[in-house]
């Protein structure tokens, strides 16, 4: 699979990164069962065998489960963590978290970051995070505990590199100054089905234009790497068009009689059209059918036409102008 260098970093990894979210398959404090450890070794070697070397994690995911049961590979592969790039993330807080009544909340706060960072280390059984990213804006963060938070986290090695998720190109700028650390990553919902990131920038001067394309442009200037969460859309792209809202069917339709004509599954279709942008996106497939995930690293290799891609935009849009 090709690579991505991300600048200001010695970080190589695949085009095309692996997100663990579902690994432990059920979002309840209940214990992992033997079944869930090898469901998730399978998917993490098919993972492995296609070329994917960035995993994606977050202390929530599946309350911390899906961190515990991926950190099983060591066992099968000692020499495993030196080859992969593993990167987690913290932040957000469900309610009733610790005590009954709290409301869902997010909080960088110094304790919670630096608590946060302890546990998912001890679920992965790893003494570093390769990158952490901060997962939805705080509106209360205090930039002194930020700052503290990560220059304490970096000197003590145990986060090598920072990045930020779910935030505009404004707030990006104001996290940088809060730390002297380098943020080199910013990860964003963004597929053919959420695409206004990319479109936005294709109907300035209209009604329709809302500058979300600023935030792409801004990441772009500044060589910081776009990660697209939910890069399929949960496989919207390949439900039967009956399933899709009616005012969706016609953009489905050119997605998938696309696929049909170049002969691969629709969702190599719209991460190919991620893939095909200058900035050098970076999707975040999700998927854990092991079909799924050897189909889907084919789109870093997939070859799309400029008049596809227009094709394609044109169709999420509704027309151009």
């Amino acid at each position: 699979m090709k690579t991505l260098s991300v600048r200001h970093t010695d970080i190589n990894f695949s085009a095309i990164g692996y997100g663990c979210m579902n690994l432990a398959n059920s979002w309840d404090s209940a214990p992992l069962q033997k079944q869930d450890y090898i469901n998730s070794e399978a998917r993490i070697f098919t993972a492995l065998d296609s070329g994917i070397t960035l995993f994606d994690h977050a202390d929530i995911y599946m309350f911390g489960k899906s961190e515990e049961v991926f950190s099983s590979v060591w066992e099968k592969r000692s020499s495993l963590r030196s080859e992969i790039i593993i990167q987690s993330k913290c932040g957000i807080r469900f309610d009733n978290d610790p005590h009954l009544g709290d409301p869902k909340r997010y909080d960088f706060s110094y304790l919670h970051i630096m608590q946060s960072v302890e546990r998912s280390l001890k679920r992965l059984k790893t003494e570093y995070l390769d990158i952490l990213i901060f997962h939805r804006p705080d509106a209360l963060t205090e930039k002194e505990e930020f700052a503290r938070a990560c220059n304490e986290l970096f000197l003590d090695g145990k986060v090598r590199y920072f990045g930020l998720s779910n935030v505009s190109a404004s707030q990006f700028d104001v996290f940088q100054t809060w730390t002297d650390e380098k943020l080199i990553i910013n990860q964003l919902q963004l597929s053919l089905a959420h695409h206004e990131l990319i479109t936005d920038g294709l109907v300035v001067n209209l009604k329709s234009y809302s500058g979300l394309s600023d935030t792409l442009n801004y990441c772009q200037q500044r060589d910081i790497l776009i990660q697209a969460w939910a890069p399929t859309a949960g496989g919207f792209f390949s439900k039967p068009l009956f399933e899709i809202p009616e005012n969706k069917r016609h953009f489905v339709d050119v997605v998938q009689k696309m696929a049909w004509n170049r002969g691969v599954a629709a969702e190599v279709i719209a991460l190919a059209w991620l893939l095909k942008h200058p900035a050098k996106i970076q999707p975040i497939i999700g998927t854990t059918n092991f079909d799924r995930i050897k189909e889907s690293v084919t789109a870093a290799d997939f070859y799309m036409s400029r008049e596809e891609w227009y094709t394609l935009s044109t169709a999420a849009i509704g027309e151009l102008p």
